[in-house]
Formats: structure tokens, sequence, C-alpha cells
């Protein structure tokens, strides 16, 4: 009995040292931020949308349902272009 308890603890020291390993191997190869100024281009496409799409005024008409726009920002998270984005009015957005 003591030797099958063995091989079950080990076994699962060597599944939780392995999933450790993963992790942190991932932090470490992952891509960094880029720090500095950069030219994110954001495109929305709506044409699986089958209602009419309303334009605000002062914006530009939607061209097959799909629009660009270019944002030159600093941000180093995806998080932060899209705050600036909501804040310059591009569009808004909501997460549950």
């Amino acid at each position: 009995m003591k030797k099958t308890t063995l091989i079950k603890k080990t076994a699962l020291l060597l599944i939780v040292f392995a999933l450790t390993a993963l992790f942190f191997g991932c932090e470490l190869f992952k891509p960094k931020a880029e720090e500095g100024k950069k030219t994110i281009t954001v495109i929305i496409d709506l044409s699986a949308y089958d209602g009419e799409i309303t334009v605000d005024e002062g914006m530009q008409e939607y061209e097959d349902k799909k629009k660009s726009i270019e944002i030159t920002t600093q941000a180093l998270r995806m998080e932060r272009v899209m705050a600036e984005l909501e804040e310059s009015g591009f569009f808004t957005y909501s997460a549950n």
C-alpha cells in the first residue's frame, strides 16, 4: 500500500511541477508590450448584421457595413486603446 501511495504522490508532485514550469515558461516568452508611439488600425465589420446602420452626425458613412479608423497611441494594453476610442466617440462598448 505504501508503494502505491508514494507513486501517486510523486506523480502528483511531477504534474504540479510541470504545470508551474509551463505557466512561468509562457510568461517568459510572451511578446512584450511595445512602448512609445504607435499607429493602430481598427476595423469594425458589421456585415453579418441584417439591420440598418445609423450613423451619428459628423461621422462618415459606413462602406459595405465596414468602418476603419487609424489611431495613434502610446498605450501599452488593448483595453487602454479601447478606452481612448470610446473617449474619442468612435464607438461605445460594454463588458459583462
